[in-house]
């Protein structure tokens, strides 16, 4: 049963108090206790709400709200992944592939969900590992070069055999979650969330014959620096310098995130509406 309900929205926005109002009134009528994330306070002045930091909401709650888009979201996952408690997200953003519940249906998506009517999805994180640091990503790990009047040129193994040596921008190592994102920009390929799937997807790459390629998951990624000095990241959030000589090992992150969705939820009908499929133009 869902009794502690977290609440994530950290962005003071019109629309983002607008929806946290009415979230608040839902919680209430369904008697439900309403925790609100320290980094979230400024959205809601005077909020009556216990305040509890990103972990502890984590912890002690037994499903996180978050109202944003989907990087809003996704900064959230980090927060919680650890935790195996389910997140949903209300989308205040443009796209809304993880946070899925529109404004206009608030009350009737979270009744529906505390009537047990929901699904869960389990989506994999990706670990990059260098020197002595580990970084994580829910959609993509990016190697890239620090330049943009030079390419980077490195090697990558796969569960120690060669696969390939690139000299490009660089490379986008995306989970399915992120094969929507910066993966698709790239011109990779969508990865429904179920797959236990990684994409490689080149970066303006010297060759012409280099191609995204899919793999399973459960490999290990050994990344070679070669030559000039790159910049590793993980979901836009951190950035690492890696230079000539230095090694990245990626591979999935052991703890899975599970997002939850309303049972009316279409993963083909998201995709339709957000890439606007089957458009007639005229």
């Amino acid at each position: 049963m869902m009794k502690n309900i977290g609440i994530i929205a950290r962005q003071n926005q019109p629309a983002i108090v607008e929806s946290f109002e009415t979230l608040a009134h839902v919680l209430r009528k369904c008697h439900k206790t309403i925790y609100l994330d320290t980094l979230s306070e400024g959205t809601v002045k005077n909020a009556p709400y216990t305040l509890l930091t990103p972990q502890q909401l984590a912890e002690h709650c037994d499903l996180i709200i978050v109202i944003g888009g989907d990087g809003s979201f996704l900064h959230a996952a980090h927060d919680v992944i650890d935790s195996n408690t389910p997140m949903v997200g209300i989308n205040r953003g443009k796209l809304g592939f993880l946070a899925d519940i529109s404004p206009e249906r608030i009350e009737h998506d979270l009744e529906a969900i505390f009537n047990n009517c929901y699904t869960i999805e389990k989506r994999f994180l990706l670990q990059a590992h260098y020197q002595d640091q580990t970084i994580r990503a829910l959609n993509e790990v990016v190697l890239s070069s620090n330049s943009k009047s030079s390419m980077l040129e490195f090697e990558i193994f796969i569960d120690n055999t060669f696969l390939l040596r690139e000299k490009s921008d660089g490379m986008i190592f995306a989970t399915p979650t992120g094969s929507t994102a910066y993966a698709l920009s790239g011109g990779g390929p969508i990865l429904h969330p179920e797959l236990n799937s990684i994409v490689l997807v080149p970066m303006f790459s010297h060759t012409l014959s280099s191609r995204p390629i899919v793999m399973n998951a459960d490999h290990v990624i050994t990344i070679n620096i070669l030559e000039k000095t790159g910049i590793l990241s993980a979901d836009g959030l951190t950035l690492h310098t890696v230079t000539e000589n230095q090694t990245v090992t990626l591979k999935k992150y052991p703890a899975s995130l599970n997002v939850l969705h309303p049972s009316s939820y279409d993963y083909f009908g998201a995709l339709r509406t957000k890439l606007h499929w089957g458009r007639r133009n005229g």
